[in-house]
């Protein structure tokens, strides 16, 4: 029987961890792991893997749209309202239905 020698499979790449150098310029050169996104730094040229960014919400009292349009988002049960007689929209606790007696 005859032998070759074949190259060998090469490695898996591994994903890169939060921190760690993914590219240069705008190009992506390594993969980061899990929901890490490759980032480039403002100013720099150095691309490193961070985590994707949170909306924030805003809290109570807080500027959320203008004239009708929602801007931002309110945080847990708050509702982005417009305020009587303005443009300037906040986040507002939602209006409880007011009870009359008989």
């Amino acid at each position: 029987s005859r032998m070759t020698c074949e190259k060998p499979e090469p490695p898996q790449e591994q994903c890169r961890r939060e921190g760690d150098r993914c590219g240069r310029r705008g190009f992506v050169t390594r993969t980061c792991c899990g929901q890490l996104e490759c980032k480039q730094a403002m100013g720099g040229s150095r691309m490193t893997c961070e985590k994707p960014e949170q909306p924030q919400c805003k809290r109570e009292g807080d500027f959320c749209g203008k004239r009708g349009f929602v801007t931002e988002t309110c945080c847990g049960q708050l509702e982005c309202k417009q305020l009587f007689g303005g443009s300037r929209m906040t986040c507002e606790k939602p209006q409880q239905p007011q009870c009359k007696r008989e």
